[in-house]
């Protein structure tokens, strides 16, 4: 009942337990194993990011009895986002209307990613497979990265995606590319406490701008965007 990741990442789909006190479970959730030993748990009745773990992979015995029992990741959590409770990643008019990510697939291989609707009701605005993966920087220590392939659908639109360069605290620094990624990135190192959160991101393909804190897609139909979002949790301040 054990699965063990070994040379290539592994997919899972089943009910998650609660992350921690008042956080609720997740009849729908997915993880991800990646070989590193690091475990990407996300929720996909409306697929959103909710933590890495690092360690085990999962045990599982939804098949046995009545069915119903939940999935057990056996790695800590290492990285909790927003607390568990996160908002949507993409966005309309400026980031004020979040869009809802519906799932349609996974795939896994030598990489392993899932595919998602972005829509508002009825109204399908784009596709979008997203890939998280590893990163790790000999001065910036380890996190992760997210790479979206984003394809408009049916009509323009504007995605906003909360730009975290714009943060009150922020300052950019000269970080090393996202692997495969080219074009234009920006970093920035936000303070946490006594902890330091380096985020960035890199795109190629679509018009963009950034207003208020957001960063704005300009999709057009059957056109292709690609988006790199990247986190370290824990940077010490005083490796910089």
């Amino acid at each position: 009942m054990i699965l063990v990741v070994k040379d290539k990442p592994l997919v899972v789909r089943g009910l998650l337990p609660s992350l921690g006190e008042g956080l609720p479970t997740h009849p729908r959730g997915l993880l991800i194993g990646d070989p590193s030993g690091i475990t990407f748990e996300y929720r996909v009745d409306d697929v959103r990011l909710l933590a890495l773990r690092q360690g085990g992979f999962v045990k599982r015995s939804d098949w046995t009895g009545r069915g119903g029992t939940s999935l057990e990741p056996l790695g800590k959590v290492v990285h909790l986002v927003a607390g568990g409770k996160p908002e949507a990643t993409f966005h309309l008019a400026g980031g004020a209307l979040e869009l809802e990510a519906h799932l349609a697939g996974t795939k896994d291989g030598k990489s392993a990613s899932l595919s998602y609707h972005l829509a508002r009701g009825t109204r399908e605005l784009a596709h979008v497979e997203e890939t998280p993966s590893v990163w790790k920087d000999s001065v910036l220590g380890t996190g992760f990265y997210r790479s979206f392939e984003i394809t408009g659908v049916a009509e323009s639109c504007h995605l906003a995606v909360k730009d975290p360069t714009q943060h009150a605290q922020a300052r950019s620094i000269e970080a090393p590319s996202v692997p495969g990624m080219s074009g234009v990135s920006m970093f920035a190192l936000v303070p946490a406490g006594k902890e330091t959160s380096l985020h960035g991101f890199s795109i190629l393909g679509p018009r963009w701008s950034r207003k208020d804190g957001v960063l704005i897609l300009e999709l057009e139909p059957g056109k292709r965007a690609r988006l790199v979002l990247v986190t370290i949790p824990t940077v010490a301040t005083e490796k910089q």
